[in-house]
């Protein structure tokens, strides 16, 4: 069975990845594993998790799941309120459409990692309001 494992921003996405992406693709042959970023380490605590203050944040826990080289690695990351450090964000044209920006983003952001098992994925819309929309 393929694993991917999914670099996630908060519970609700975790939620969404254990409760509907999972049950799915499990008879395809797909395991996915959600992990939520950690935006605080805490040595002999919990860790801080959910939301992203930084990319360094996403860089640091992005490493530790490449790791393992018999995995795939994407993300599921909101684009609103994305930290301007992230690669590509100096690319940021005002005459593009925010499609148009968030595919920069992945491309420079997976050109960045540079590893062919990183499938970056960002967001277009809160992932919330899409979640909770009637």
């Amino acid at each position: 069975m393929q694993q991917i494992l999914i670099l996630v921003e908060g519970q609700t996405e975790e939620q969404f990845v254990k409760n509907a992406l999972q049950p799915y693709l499990i008879p395809f042959g797909v395991n996915v594993i959600p992990t939520i970023i950690n935006t605080k380490i805490v040595k002999g605590s919990n860790n801080f998790k959910g939301g992203i203050n930084s990319y360094g944040q996403v860089e640091r826990d992005l490493s530790k799941l490449l790791k393992d080289a018999s995995v795939y690695v994407t993300t599921l990351i909101d684009f609103y309120g994305l930290p301007h450090d992230f690669p590509g964000y100096s690319e940021k044209n005002s005459s593009g459409s925010s499609t148009q920006f968030i595919e920069t983003l992945e491309t420079e952001w997976s050109k960045r990692v540079n590893n062919n098992r990183f499938i970056p994925y960002i967001q277009q819309h809160e992932f919330e309001a899409i979640v909770f929309v009637r």
